[in-house]
């Protein structure tokens, strides 16, 4: 995500052209929320 490579991004259930459509910023912060969530950590805001 971070290097803009559709490269790093499966092919599967169209995930390249879904990710694309996001704004990338937006993206890790779900993905670090998600993180932070599922593995306890405390004040995920």
């Amino acid at each position: 995500l971070l290097s803009g490579d559709p490269a790093y991004i499966p092919r599967h259930n169209n995930a390249r052209s879904l990710v694309r459509r996001k704004e990338r910023d937006e993206l890790i912060e779900e993905l670090v929320r998600f993180y932070l969530v599922n593995h306890k950590v405390d004040n995920p805001r």
